[in-house]
């Protein structure tokens, strides 16, 4: 999957919309209002979701933009193709690239990568109140090519060994009780890129049978 320009497209006037965030120590979601502003269409399309090209609050960049308040301004706005309103669908994404997120940062304690430190792309569900409450799951847009270095069937990448050794590092940093796979990785361009730090997406869990 891959980002074009933001500026190149047209977007419909900004629309109101509910940011939900997990609070980690209550478990409990709680929502505040924000603007966004979607593209007409869509940029990408994958197997279950379709991808808009979104921007929220005050728009100050044409790029990703990460504010003192962590307000993002480029962002991408991913929608169930089947439309479902299952609230599960989208909490559950993000619940899952927060626990990811967890196991990356107590494989950073760890040093397995020396100065590398790994982070996974923050996730939030947004529900958009002018299109009759539909949810979205909505991420910084991060510009490049996006490679896959696992998935849950077995495939595995021999490009960037990091990877899989933080997918095998949840396992048994969980002993033996989830498998956080299906990885992929932006090529950022240049200018997004941070050094000795690596962007992972689209986490899965899996869980043993």
């Amino acid at each position: 999957m891959s980002a074009v320009d933001c500026a190149s497209n047209d977007y419909d006037d900004f629309e109101v919309a509910v940011k939900y965030h997990l609070d980690p120590d209550t478990e409990e979601w709680t929502g505040k209002k924000v603007r966004v502003q979607l593209a007409e269409q869509p940029f990408d399309k994958g197997g279950s979701r379709v991808c808009y090209k979104a921007k929220v609050g005050k728009l100050t960049h044409s790029t990703l933009e990460l504010h003192e308040d962590g307000a993002i301004t480029s962002i991408v706005a991913k929608l169930f193709l089947s439309k479902t309103q299952d609230k599960e669908l989208y909490f559950n994404e993000t619940m899952t690239q927060m626990l990811a997120q967890e196991y990356a940062e107590e494989f950073n304690s760890c040093g397995i990568i020396g100065q590398g430190h790994i982070c996974f792309n923050p996730i939030h569900v947004y529900k958009l109140i002018e299109r009759d409450g539909q949810l979205a799951t909505v991420e910084p847009l991060l510009e490049g090519v996006y490679l896959k270095h696992n998935d849950n069937d077995g495939y595995v990448s021999g490009k960037d060994p990091t990877p899989q050794a933080f997918s095998h590092f949840s396992w048994e940093a969980s002993n033996h009780q989830l498998l956080v796979c299906d990885i992929q990785v932006p090529i950022l361009s240049k200018r997004l890129s941070t050094p000795h730090k690596l962007f992972l997406t689209l986490p899965r869990t899996l869980l043993p049978t």
